[in-house]
This record gives structure tokens, sequence and C-alpha cells, in this order.
């Protein structure tokens, strides 16, 4: 099962079904950015959940750079512009970066949807 989040950002889900049960049962496979997988577990979403939610708190600093897994995120305070998370991935030879640039209303969707994902997910294996 995927669940488009954001512009090219998707939550792929694995489906348990118990067949004595009525109730399905959820488990993060992983979620992706335009076909880059950025976590594959429950923790991992949840991290990446949470920077944008660090954003929307104004807990981040600026010029400072943050990691989890392989996907680098900064904050950009341009003058006179509002506030941007940028997230860059390398692309598959690691030898380029892809770019992507998140405004507050954008990383609060984001985060809500992320966030209910996350309530409604088994931990995993």
């Amino acid at each position: 099962m995927t669940i488009q989040i954001h512009n090219g950002i998707m939550c792929h889900l694995l489906v348990r079904e118990d067949p004595k049960k009525i109730i399905k049962r959820y488990e993060i496979d992983s979620v992706v950015i335009d076909s880059k997988i950025v976590s594959e577990s429950w923790s991992e979403v949840a991290d990446f959940s949470e920077i944008f939610n660090a954003f929307n708190r104004n807990a981040l600093l600026n010029e400072v750079k943050y990691k989890t897994n392989e996907v680098h995120y900064t904050l950009i305070l341009a003058e006179k512009q509002p506030p941007k998370l940028a997230i860059a991935l390398y692309e598959e030879d690691e030898k380029e970066w892809q770019y992507y640039k998140f405004t507050k209303v954008e990383s609060l969707l984001i985060y809500n949807k992320l966030t209910k994902i996350l309530n409604k997910c088994d931990f995993g294996k």
C-alpha cells in the first residue's frame, strides 16, 4: 500500500492481515522522495518526521547541518523571504546532490500526515 504524503514524498506500507481477525495491521516498509529511500523502519520514519516538526517549532539552528541516515537537512534563512527546510540527498552515483525545499506550511502538512501514519503502524520486526 502506498500513501502520497506530499510532492514526491511517499510512504510504502505493508498490510498484515490475520485470517482470524477482522482488523488489518500496518507496518512501514519505507518512505521515499522521488524514488530515493530516506527511511526503512518505524524508527527512521519517526526521525524523518521529527525534523519537520523541529522546523515547524523553530527549533532548527541556522548554519547547522542535521543528518539522519543518508539524509541531510538544513535551515535556510534568506533576507526578506520566509524560512525553508532544505533536504539534500545524494544521487545514485553519489557525486551530485538532489535538493528539496519545504515551506512551513508544506512541512506542517508532511509532519501531520507522517504522524498519523506512524500512529497506525506497528513498530515492525
